[in-house]
């Protein structure tokens, strides 16, 4: 099988030249599966699920500015947190004075893991939540608005485990350090 272009596969696929981003892929892909015969003369879900999901999910590009805003403020300041510790032990030569830092910065990680998995405990039981009123709403009433309601809050959560774990990820490597400092004299 000769190896195609990402160009080249991608107008074979979805008939189109230019690529405009993962929303027009997606558009192009769906209405691709949408506009085909239907095996065994059956529809297929499947794609007209996605084709509905892609005309009800819309996220304005305030709100895509501000995610990645505040996930870059997140890494900036866990990155910062990590060199603060790393320059404030490797700057001390008394090993007592390293020691004694790098127990209380142990100490406030293990706090902000408490925390961090605290959230974690949280965002399940929103998770529950979320699948209940996903079913009281589609036997109750089909609302639109209590869709998008819930949509958000599944996004926000989603947005707030991944903080979580960038802040996981960075305890991790402090405490690591810590770790070494105190070890290694």
């Amino acid at each position: 099988m000769a190896h195609q272009s990402g160009t080249a596969f991608f107008s074979s696929v979805t008939g189109m030249e230019t690529f405009g981003g993962p929303r027009e892929l997606l558009a192009a892909l769906c209405s691709k599966l949408a506009s085909r015969r239907p095996i065994f003369g059956k529809p297929k879900p499947a794609a007209a699920c996605a084709v509905k999901l892609l005309r009800e999910f819309t996220v304005s590009r305030e709100a895509r500015a501000l995610t990645i805003i505040s996930y870059c403020y997140r890494f900036v300041s866990n990155f910062a947190f990590l060199a603060v510790v790393y320059f404030t032990l490797n700057f001390l030569t008394k090993y007592e004075e390293r020691t004694i830092i790098a127990t209380l910065v142990l100490a406030y990680s293990v706090m902000r893991v408490v925390s961090a998995l605290r959230q974690f405990h949280f965002y399940s039981r929103v998770e529950r939540l979320e699948t209940e009123a996903r079913n009281a709403v589609t036997h109750v009433t089909d609302s639109p608005t209590k869709k998008q309601a819930i949509r958000e809050v599944s996004v926000l959560r989603h947005q707030g485990e991944l903080k979580a774990y960038m802040d996981l990820l960075f305890l991790g490597l402090i405490s690591l350090l810590c770790i070494a400092k105190i070890v290694g004299g």
